[in-house]
């Protein structure tokens, strides 16, 4: 189906802070409404079942939705923090917060005696049924079915239709998974500058928790905490060959099958990959990424 449990390259958990720790049974009562708790940073490490969750629910027929939130923010409270996929039995844990209850126990029976969410200890072991966030998934899941059953009448009746979306939706997942393994891992590319010779620059791409925004950034190996970026939601176009001012005017003859630019509306990241396939997998995985970004 279209949720995924995409096991690529993981974002590191963002940060949190802990709140003051509530007891279980306020814990159960706040989840009575909607089931999730909005300002929470739920650590969701994997961006590609994040964001095919979310693309089911942007699709759904689901009624019941938290009012005031993302499709984003919603998907993420439906994902367990500790195996990273959607949940079948939610349960609130002494710390207030919802996981996958096997996976919670198992958390337990191993010793753990502090939260996975906000390291303070856990001061009881008792779990309550989140009956909020155990509907809303299954609302989705029949939502999704539903899809599946109309395009399977759709299919028997003769109507000719391209991919069924679940489909879509898996391939989708894995491209943008492979994408985001190979941006944040980076590579040596060289880029031009408006001064001096083209340098040799370390380039990949990470996700600023406190900004919510996605970087691209580069810097010299040999001096990696002097880094520039540029935020990816405000590239405009991610072009090919020697186009720009900059790469006209610098980049040697013969290069324009190695260069590639990002653009924004006032300046342009101007780089040069060490062959013609690695420029096309950094196109087409910058494309897929900034996509996603500027869809949210």
């Amino acid at each position: 189906t279209g949720t995924g449990t995409g096991t690529g390259t993981s974002i590191p958990p963002t940060s949190y802070t802990a709140p003051s720790q509530p007891s279980t049974a306020a814990a159960a009562a706040s989840s009575t409404n909607t089931g999730v708790t909005t300002g929470v940073n739920r650590s969701i490490s994997n961006p590609a079942t994040l964001a095919a969750v979310a693309a089911v629910l942007k699709t759904s027929t689901v009624s019941d939705l938290p009012p005031g939130m993302s499709h984003e923010q919603i998907a993420e409270h439906l994902i367990c923090p500790i195996t990273q996929e959607i949940m079948v039995d939610p349960v609130v844990a002494s710390d207030g917060h919802t996981y996958e209850r096997k996976a919670i126990q198992e958390w337990i029976a191993r010793g753990q005696t502090k939260s996975p969410m906000t390291g303070e200890l856990l001061f009881n072991t008792q779990l309550t049924p989140n009956y909020s966030v155990r509907s809303m998934i299954q609302n989705l899941k029949d939502s999704e079915e539903n899809v599946k059953a109309s395009n399977k009448k759709r299919l028997e009746t003769g109507v000719v239709f391209s991919v069924a979306p679940e489909t879509e939706m898996v391939e989708a997942e894995h491209e943008l998974q492979q994408a985001l393994d190979m941006l944040i891992k980076g590579a040596t590319l060289i880029k031009y500058g408006r001064m001096g010779a083209p340098k040799s620059r370390h380039v990949a791409i990470r996700f600023l928790d406190q900004d919510n925004t996605w970087i691209i950034e580069w810097y010299d190996l040999k001096r990696p905490k002097r880094k520039s970026s540029l935020p990816l939601q405000d590239v405009v176009a991610v072009a090919e060959g020697t186009g720009t001012p900059l790469l006209k005017k610098k980049a040697p003859k013969g290069r324009e099958q190695l260069c590639f630019s990002l653009v924004t509306l006032s300046r342009s990241l101007d780089l040069e990959a060490e062959s013609v396939m690695m420029r096309q997998s950094w196109v087409k995985a910058l494309r897929i990424v900034i996509g996603l970004v500027q869809r949210k």
